[in-house]
């Protein structure tokens, strides 16, 4: 297309000099900015790796640490569980001397190797076994082992690990003195346990993050004499005292780090001292291969030389970038007159309009939308519809797949701040030139209201049915009811039977007391089947949820459930105390009956419109959909000593209030009850 003043693309039209200098320019800075790049990521994956490398060192020393104090637990424990065993033998043994068949029996019981018992003057008078060592040469003397013992310098005595007396082995033996006189000793084998100190030693956790972590070129723990573990590549380090680096890392607390060679190829090295209860036992060093940082840096080079060969083919295209930037804010500029003016349009509209592409994001919202969904202003465009609106899962679905016709309506659910919106979502699908959808416009109507009142109204009419079903059959079932307790009350009084007179007594009292149960289920009855009288006054409700909060929480102790019940605003409210508070104590009384122990409930109190909200949530295990259709219905439970007139009563009473009661469930995760109360 021609312009119909070509003055001004002359304008635009670059020298060639003037391009040249400009692209230099940029070349200039693209290559500071891709070395200062190169420099400070080099310096962050070093950090990052020093970092890495000080977690690992710590978590070794730790893993270390807890290993040696492990064992020696496991040790102590041994000890014990042997001298207790060894104590409880002398006791034996003061009664009546301890035979070898005796000491046998104890030995394969309580997986001892052997139980030896030597008099006042060392010598072997009973043993768990037969001597079978005749001939042989033995390691040590017993006496000279058991000399504390013998000389009364000590009462008990772990002599710990010993090589077997006759044989190859290593033994774990204690001794205490015998009140006869002379002392006690029994051990066990102790190649288990040493096997596990070597399993679970310093060593062989070195070995296994060595193995196990990837990018880790080497580990070693070295003092200032040998190199004392290391992985099994480390044939030799440089010592610490010819190593000024390693020196100053023994001498402080902090992590040092450089890059040294291993090997023949450069890593990352650092160095800690390695301290065990307070006193230095060497230093730890690891070292990281720089393969990443190599490539992170390779990738650094070959951006530069892309961005340079960008910048070549952009000046070729730069005289087209100007007219077409130029045609581009002509467009842009009619498009937002239109925009404008369908904007103007929308915004005027008392429904809520939504209109998305065929990705699902949003391109439009309208103030109706905004309020209705509490979004913030200009904050919605470009987002997808299930980000913006996560509690409507059905929208994209319903808008994009719902039907094969041009326009359709859902019926569909959404959560907004908390609460359950039931909208009719009325969609027309919108196509392009090319007859292909481009995406689709969304007129909702919130029905939320409506449907609350419809349940509502189900409700009362449903209750308001059985209590006239309740209150005819109490009536029809007193007056013979009142006959039979009457009956049962002169059969008691007035006739004595010659034989069995006790049962007689009982079977007479089992009527008359079954009548009066009965009876009360009546009155139970008739007080379901008459609205509830309130004596209503204006209340502070901060100061009626204060009052009341001692009795919730007694109510979840008496099941071991912590009831926290938060801060109420200040609201003026027209209630009847006394009922109001049997309604809250049901409520919280059956969740913490639904909940497990140490569970949570929380009750918490907030404004909604000209309303007040009191949300009981609890933890426990929740209410399918049939539970939740029904859970008003008088007589119906899910409690096995439940008597299925609570929730009717207490929803009489906050009905008698002019609120509503509203459930929300979910099995496994909880229930949500709120007492919506009008202002």
């Amino acid at each position: 297309m021609k312009s119909k003043n070509p003055g001004k693309w002359q304008m635009l039209i670059l020298p060639p000099g003037v391009l040249a200098t400009l692209a230099l320019t940029v070349l200039c800075v693209i290559g500071g900015t891709a070395y200062y790049e190169l420099n400070r990521q080099k310096q962050e994956i070093e950090h990052i790796m020093h970092e890495e490398a000080s977690l690992l060192i710590q978590s070794l020393a730790l893993g270390a640490e807890n290993a040696i104090v492990s064992y020696n637990e496991i040790k102590d424990q041994l000890a014990q569980r042997l001298l207790n065993n060894l104590r409880l033998l002398d006791r034996l043994d003061a009664n009546m001397p301890l035979t070898r068949q005796d000491l046998t029996r104890i030995a394969a019981k309580n997986h001892l190797y052997r139980i030896n018992v030597f008099d006042r003057n060392g010598k072997k008078i009973a043993s768990s076994h037969l001597p079978v060592h005749e001939g042989l040469q033995p390691t040590h003397d017993p006496k000279d082992v058991l000399r504390p013992i013998f000389t009364g310098r000590v009462d008990s005595l772990v002599v710990g690990f010993k090589q077997s007396r006759f044989e190859l082995g290593v033994r774990f033996a204690v001794a205490v003195k015998r009140s006869r006189g002379g002392a006690i000793a029994t051990n066990v084998d102790a190649e288990e346990l040493v096997a596990l100190r070597r399993k679970i030693g310093v060593g062989h956790l070195i070995q296994s993050v060595g193995a196990s972590v990837q990018g880790i070129a080497y580990i070693a723990w070295q003092d200032t004499a040998a190199i004392i573990s290391a992985t099994q590549n480390v044939t030799e380090l440089d010592s610490i005292q010819s190593d000024p680096f390693l020196l100053a890392a023994l001498a402080s607390n902090e992590t040092f780090s450089r890059t040294a060679q291993f090997g023949g190829r450069s890593v990352f090295e650092v160095a800690k001292a390695f301290t065990f209860q307070g006193t230095e036992v060497g230093l730890m060093r690891i070292g990281l291969r720089t393969d990443h940082l190599d490539a992170a840096l390779a990738r650094i080079r070959r951006r530069f030389f892309m961005l340079t060969g960008l910048l070549i083919f952009g000046a070729l295209i730069l005289f087209n970038l100007f007219i077409s930037r130029r045609n581009e804010t002509a467009a842009t500029k009619a498009f937002r007159r239109e925009q404008k003016f369908t904007t103007k349009i929308l915004e005027s509209m008392a429904d809520a309009v939504i209109a998305v592409d065929v990705t699902g994001k949003v391109t439009l919202v309208n103030a109706a939308a905004t309020r209705l969904f509490k979004l913030a202003p200009n904050a919605q465009l470009g987002r997808s519809i299930l980000e913006l609106l996560p509690g409507c899962d059905e929208l994209l679905p319903a808008t994009l797949t719902g039907s094969d016709g041009d326009n359709f309506e859902n019926e569909i659910q959404c959560e907004v701040d908390g609460k359950q919106l039931t909208l009719v979502a009325n969609v027309s699908l919108l196509q392009n030139d090319e007859g292909e959808a481009s995406g689709a416009a969304i007129v909702l109507w919130d029905l939320t209201e409506r449907r609350a009142l419809e349940t509502i109204v189900r409700r009362k009419e449903k209750l308001g049915a059985m209590g006239r079903l309740a209150s005819g059959v109490a009536h029809e079932i007193r007056n013979p009811l009142n006959a039979i307790g009457i009956l049962g009350q002169r059969l008691g009084m007035e006739f004595t039977p010659k034989q069995d007179k006790a049962e007689y007594s009982q079977l007479v009292q089992t009527i008359v007391s079954e009548v009066r149960r009965v009876n009360d289920i009546i009155q139970r009855f008739l007080k379901f089947a008459r609205p509830p009288e309130l004596n209503t006054a204006a209340i502070d409700f901060a100061e009626f949820f204060d009052a009341n909060k001692t009795l919730w929480q007694g109510a979840g102790e008496l099941h071991k459930v912590n009831v926290e019940v938060k801060q109420c605003p200040a609201v003026s409210l027209k209630l009847d105390k006394n009922q109001m508070t049997q309604v809250f104590l049901n409520l919280i009384r059956n969740a913490a009956e639904a909940s497990s122990p140490n569970g949570q409930i929380e009750v918490s109190c907030y404004p909604r419109n000209m309303q007040v909200v009191i949300e009981i949530r609890d933890q426990g295990c929740g209410l399918t959909e049939d539970e939740l259709a029904r859970i008003f219905e008088l007589y119906y439970t899910t409690k096995d000593t439940g008597t299925g007139m609570g929730l009717s009563i207490a929803n009489q009473i906050v009905q008698a209030h002019g609120g509503v009661i509203e459930v929300a469930s979910e099995v496994g995760k909880g229930s949500v009850f709120k007492v919506v109360l009008p202002v």
